[in-house]
């Protein structure tokens, strides 16, 4: 008898171990995203006397700069695992659509002749571009909206993984009650969420140059503010379609393991 009790005591064991790591699904890894800055990018003051070769030099700097910038953060972008091939096509061609424009304005500054003309094509750096203080901003707010989209396409996918395990448990006599309202919980949220993230893409497509200086400050902030909200929500998510199914069952099963104990009788396999 005591070595039918061993031997049970075994397979029940084995029995909750294979429980823990087959029934418990692995949420998607979760990537937090941090706030972005709005920049102040004012226009370099320039006093009339300068020479013309000094003025043309700098126009060529500071176009050459933010060439530069925008080079770094499309390299950034290539990079990114959490980012689809489409989601980085859409980012990629605001920078190059800058890029491109940027070159053929640094042409026009190479080859200017007078300083009033070169005067016009560095202004409109400013004016026309504001690469630090709207295009680069906007690409990595953007960047990161897409990111979360991306995760929500992933809970989804779990969501209906964990749906089928609760179904099963559930005709198996579990009790899942917690488990399906955490899950119903969850899926209410990323729903909403998913609609948030649509909304707040048209907020950043109102990140122009031509009203950097009045609501653009505003608005990075508000897109800040409701990007951080939503990736603690997915935080709080990610725990709870998943503790209270492996505490509820694992003591359900715990329980059957030390009846079996007792009682000498092999446990239920499942």
């Amino acid at each position: 008898m005591k070595k039918i009790g061993i031997i049970t005591t075994l397979v029940g064991l084995s029995m909750s171990s294979a429980f823990a790591s087959n029934d418990i699904l692995k949420m998607p890894d979760f990537v937090a995203v941090s706030a972005v800055s709005h920049i102040e990018e004012k226009a370099e003051k320039v006093a009339s006397s300068t020479p013309f070769v000094r003025l043309q030099n700098r126009g060529i700097r500071i176009i050459d700069e933010r060439l530069k910038a925008l080079a770094s953060n499309s390299d950034a972008i290539n990079r990114n695992k959490n980012l689809t091939a489409e989601q980085k096509t859409v980012l990629l061609s605001q920078l190059n659509n800058n890029s491109t424009a940027l070159t053929t304005l640094r042409t026009s500054v190479a080859s200017s002749t007078d300083a009033t003309s070169t005067r016009a094509l560095i202004d409109s750096v400013y004016k026309d571009y504001r690469i630090y203080g709207i295009v680069i901003p906007k690409v990595r707010l953007e960047a990161r909206v897409y990111q979360l989209k991306a995760h929500t396409v992933k809970l989804s996918d779990t969501f209906l993984k964990i749906q089928s395990k609760i179904d099963d448990h559930k005709a198996k006599g579990h009790d899942v009650t917690a488990w399906q309202k955490n899950l119903d919980d969850a899926k209410t949220k990323v729903a909403g969420h998913m609609f948030s993230l649509d909304e707040i893409l048209k907020k950043t497509a109102t990140l122009t140059p031509a009203n950097y200086g009045t609501s653009t400050r505003v608005t990075i902030q508000e897109v800040n503010t409701q990007i951080q909200t939503i990736q603690k929500d997915f935080r709080t998510i990610s725990s709870g379609v998943r503790s209270k199914a492996g505490k509820d069952d694992m003591k359900k099963i715990k329980q059957e393991r030390m009846q079996s104990t007792a009682t000498g009788t092999p446990g239920v396999v499942r």
